[in-house]
């Protein structure tokens, strides 16, 4: 995979609209966060999925219509229960599907929850191509599938991964500011690669006087680490508290509601159509941007990365990300996360039915 420049999108007078499957807390709260940033981001309509079958959706749906006709009469919301048409008449669709899970569930006890409902929604799409926006949980499996029963030669799956990004910066800036130092003044930065789950990787930590040119010092090892924090403050620490913090029930006292993630899901879907720089999972060959001698999984493979965009809704990887700069102990443990998550996605096909062509990815027929 080619790396692209930092350069944002030139501006252009470009116009689009937004598809979404799932309207439970955060569906409806992404529909409301879109509406009231519709201008910025050069949105001009929002098609929604339902199904007659299920009366609460159509009910939450309708009453999400009837409040818009009220408060924005110029924007218009379509409902629809036809994925075609879903498909045929949105640039991107965002995928919000979810069930009340086990509060102990975490994100990895989901691989496979949701597999048929998105090959269902990928079938259903058919061969229209628009990007879909993967936010259900595990993202990077569901990415997979959605990739795998895709009806298009080159389909454009992304996932939903910025969170752990803000998470990361708002963690360092804690412990920055927990060892005495004027977090005002500085400016925190890091890359995340992995799964959007335990396991992930910070990396590239770069923390800077906000008032100095220079690049600043960037932090691949803990001995790098040290420059900031204690010993204490480790890389293996960072990752632990990222996937932690997106998992305890206490982040929601962060602000972490509804209405936060959709907030950020738009910050993505921004970046996505203006060109500014994310993270975000997308289909990563390994093989092109790490020189290992190690087994790789197999592609597609979805991980999270920094990206930026050269034309709306293709993202490519950041050029400052140099993955062969990162110590081979953290690679080796990058690598066998994303092979355990192979594992955990073979485990739950292995007895199924209506996987076969999972299966025959993992060459399991």
């Amino acid at each position: 995979m080619k790396k692209g420049s930092e350069n944002h999108i030139e501006e252009q007078e470009l116009k689009y609209n937004i598809g979404i499957i799932g309207v439970g807390g955060i569906g409806s709260a992404l529909i409301t966060s879109i509406l009231n940033e519709h201008d910025k981001l050069g949105v001009v309509g929002i098609n929604v999925f339902g199904r007659s079958s299920k009366q609460d959706e159509v009910t939450r749906i309708s009453a999400i219509i009837k409040q818009n006709e009220s408060s924005h009469e110029d924007f218009p919301i379509n409902y629809t229960e036809d994925l075609n048409e879903l498909g045929e008449k949105s640039n991107v669709v965002v995928v919000t599907i979810g069930r009340n899970e086990r509060k102990d569930n975490i994100r990895e006890d989901l691989t496979g929850v949701y597999f048929k409902d998105i090959k269902d929604i990928m079938e259903g799409i058919g061969n229209n191509n628009p990007t879909i926006f993967m936010v259900t949980n595990p993202i990077t499996p569901n990415c997979l599938v959605a990739n795998l029963y895709s009806q298009t030669n080159k389909p454009n799956i992304v996932g939903f991964t910025r969170l752990d990004y803000i998470r990361g910066r708002r963690i360092l800036r804690d412990w920055l500011r927990s060892e005495g130092h004027n977090v005002d003044e500085l400016r925190v930065d890091l890359d995340i690669l992995g799964p959007h789950g335990y396991g992930l990787l910070p990396t590239r930590i770069k923390i800077k006087k906000v008032d100095i040119e220079e690049e600043g010092k960037v932090s691949y090892t803990n001995d790098d680490m040290g420059l900031y924090f204690n010993r204490a403050r480790t890389i293996e620490l960072l990752s632990k508290a990222i996937s932690d913090y997106g998992e305890e029930i206490q982040s929601y006292a962060h602000g972490e509601t509804s209405a936060f993630f959709a907030s950020e899901i738009v910050r993505s879907l921004e970046c996505m159509l203006k060109g500014n720089k994310d993270t975000l999972a997308i289909n990563v060959n390994l093989k092109d941007i790490c020189s290992s001698n190690l087994q790789f999984p197999k592609t597609p493979m979805y991980m999270s990365v920094p990206v930026v965009y050269n034309k709306p809704m293709s993202p490519i990887i950041s050029p400052t990300l140099d993955i062969n700069r990162i110590p081979e102990k953290y690679r080796r443990s990058l690598l066998m996360t994303l092979k355990e998550e192979e594992k955990r996605i073979m485990n739950y096909i292995g007895s199924r039915k209506n996987f076969s062509k999972l299966k025959e990815h993992f060459g399991l027929n």
